[in-house]
C-alpha cells in the first residue's frame, strides 16, 4: 500500500469515525425504550449497517485492505467527534427535529383546513340535501297515497250505498263475526301469555 493510499485511507477512516459518532447519537436520539429483544435487534442492525458502510468506503479507498492504522483512524475520528463536533451536531440535530415537527404540524393544519374539512363539509351538505330530497319525496308519495286512498274509499262507499239491503246485512254480520274472532284471538293470546308467565315462575 503506497503512502498516498495510506493517507487517503487514514482520512477516510477518520471521517467514518466522525460519521459513526454522529450516527450513534442520532440513533440514540430517536430510539425509544423498548423490550430487550427489540432493542437488541435494532442495535444489531445499526452496527451491521455501520460496518457495511465502513467496509464499502474502505473498499473504494484501498480495495478493502485492513491494517492496524485503519482501526486507530476510526477511533481517532470518533474521539474527534466526541470532543469537537458532538455539541454542535446535537444542537443542529435538535434544531432540525424542531423545524421538521413545526413543518409537519403546519402541513397537517394546512391539509386539514384546505382539503379534509372542505371534503367533510361537502359530504355533510350532500347528505343533508339527500335527506331533504328524500323527505320531500316521501311527503309527496304520502300525499299521493292519501289522495288515492280517499278516492278508493269514496268509490267503496258509493258502491256500498248501491248494494241491496240483504247484501249489506250479510256484510254487517261478517263484520261482527270478524270482530268476535278478533276478540277471541286477543283473549287466546292473553291466556297463552299468562300460562307462559306461570310456567316460567
Amino acid at each position: 500500500m503506497s503512502l498516498s493510499v495510506q493517507f487517503l485511507t487514514t482520512l477516510a477512516m477518520i471521517a467514518m469515525g466522525v460519521e459513526v459518532g454522529a450516527a450513534l447519537d442520532t440513533y440514540k436520539r430517536f430510539i425509544e425504550k423498548q423490550k430487550s429483544i427489540i432493542l437488541f435487534i435494532n442495535d444489531f442492525l445499526f452496527w451491521v449497517c455501520q460496518g457495511l458502510l465502513i467496509f464499502l468506503v474502505l473498499l473504494n479507498v484501498n480495495e478493502g485492505e485492513l491494517r492496524i492504522f485503519v482501526f486507530l483512524a476510526l477511533l481517532c475520528g470518533y474521539a474527534m467527534y466526541q470532543s469537537l463536533f458532538k455539541s454542535i451536531y446535537m444542537r443542529l440535530l435538535e434544531r432540525l427535529i424542531s423545524i421538521t415537527i413545526t413543518l409537519y404540524r403546519f402541513l397537517r393544519k394546512l391539509i386539514n383546513g384546505l382539503i379534509i374539512k372542505p371534503i367533510i363539509w361537502l359530504l355533510q351538505l350532500v347528505l343533508a340535501l339527500c335527506m331533504m330530497i328524500g323527505k320531500v319525496i316521501y311527503t309527496i308519495f304520502l300525499s299521493i297515497c292519501k289522495f288515492f286512498l280517499a278516492i278508493i274509499s269514496w268509490i267503496l262507499k258509493l258502491l256500498y250505498a248501491l248494494l241491496p239491503t240483504k247484501i249489506k246485512n250479510y256484510l254487517h254480520k261478517g263484520k261482527e263475526i270478524l270482530l268476535k274472532g278478533k276478540g277471541y284471538w286477543v283473549l287466546l293470546q292473553n291466556k297463552v301469555k299468562q300460562w307462559i308467565k306461570k310456567w316460567r315462575s
